[in-house]
């Protein structure tokens, strides 16, 4: 097994938020779909292609001598060496993006991108009757299905 740092075009350590998933049937493929607050309070929006596999830790197990600031792809493991001979997808890539406290996302898919990194809205505390938080996930859960959408061809 060997570790490769990865460069996704965004961080996900000390992220204002967890990520918010969603995996996409498609016909011919599945599409995994991430959205998050970064550090820098940018809404970050990647797609997974030929997402097969995921998994989600809240404590993570370490590799060894990977370090939580970076996301890796793991080369040689017998997750990926299964979903391979599953799937017939020989160009599986897995793929660890480290959340720092919040947990480790791990996937199986052919490619990741970032489809969008803006600024936040930072006018979601203006509404007093109730707490930040409420107001972020409700505004975080809209961005997300608007990424969903576009991912679709729903919002052309």
């Amino acid at each position: 097994m060997d570790l490769r740092v990865l460069d996704v075009g965004f961080v996900t350590w000390d992220s204002e938020t967890g990520p918010s998933l969603s995996l996409l049937d498609l016909p011919s493929t599945s599409v995994l779909l991430m959205t998050f607050v970064d550090v820098y309070g940018r809404l970050v929006s990647a797609r997974f292609d030929d997402a097969v596999a995921m998994r989600w830790q809240v404590e993570p197990t370490s590799l060894g001598g990977e370090r939580d600031d970076r996301c890796y792809e793991v080369i040689g493991t017998k997750w990926l060496a299964d979903h391979q001979v599953e799937t017939g997808i020989e160009h599986l890539r897995h793929l660890r993006l480290p959340f720092n406290m919040r947990g480790l996302l791990e996937v199986l898919c052919t490619a990741i991108s970032a489809v969008k990194t803006e600024r936040t809205s930072r006018g979601l505390d203006d509404d007093q009757s109730r707490p930040r938080w409420v107001a972020f996930r409700e505004w975080a859960a809209a961005e997300h299905a608007k990424a969903v959408g576009a991912a679709v061809g729903l919002n052309d």
